[in-house]
């Protein structure tokens, strides 16, 4: 049971918001319509400085047993890593636990006016256990912190009805600023 992560995020029901403050005392959220489907609940959440992350299981399990598991992290500060690189480092930290894992680019909105990209990881097992987990991907940079947010499953491929639904989930996010 590996999952890929990188830092910290929170809020629930249908959507879920980032706060991080900006040098005006202004706040950069990121709200998510998450399905509702799934009655999630935050499995974890942690927050720093730098970083903050937060986990979302469905309703009836628990962080150490999930079927589908939603994570938002919220990289404070980072405005200087271009998303593209950002995905092939995750790649190449991935696979060193997952040698036979894949990278699939679904969207590359890098030169859009606010960069981001979609992707899939889709590894069919591990170093440490033979569970397949595959991730979709979004990652987005905003005006103060890159954004980075992924559901797994633990299947070995991500099916195009998948992939479909959830990016659509994702690309209906939007920067909400207080």
């Amino acid at each position: 049971m590996i999952r890929f992560k990188t830092s910290l995020l929170f809020s629930i029901f249908l959507f879920i918001t980032f706060h991080i403050s900006f040098a005006q005392g202004r706040f950069e959220n990121l709200k998510i319509n998450w399905p509702a489907e799934y009655k999630w609940k935050v499995g974890s959440n942690q927050n720093t400085a730098q970083a903050q992350m937060l986990e979302l299981i469905p309703g009836n399990e628990n962080i150490n047993n999930w079927s589908i598991i939603g994570t938002m992290v919220c990289m404070k500060g980072v405005r200087t890593v271009p998303v593209a690189s950002f995905m092939r480092t995750t790649y190449t930290k991935l696979k060193t636990s997952a040698p036979n894992a894949t990278l699939r680019v679904i969207e590359d909105g890098s030169k859009a006016r606010t960069p981001y990209i979609i992707f899939k990881i889709e590894s069919p097992a591990f170093l440490n256990s033979k569970t397949p987990e595959s991730q979709l991907y979004y990652v987005i940079q905003g005006s103060q912190s890159l954004f980075n947010n992924f559901v797994a499953v633990k299947q070995a491929y991500l099916g195009p009805l998948f992939v479909e639904k959830w990016v659509k989930v994702f690309k209906g996010s939007q920067f909400v600023y207080k």
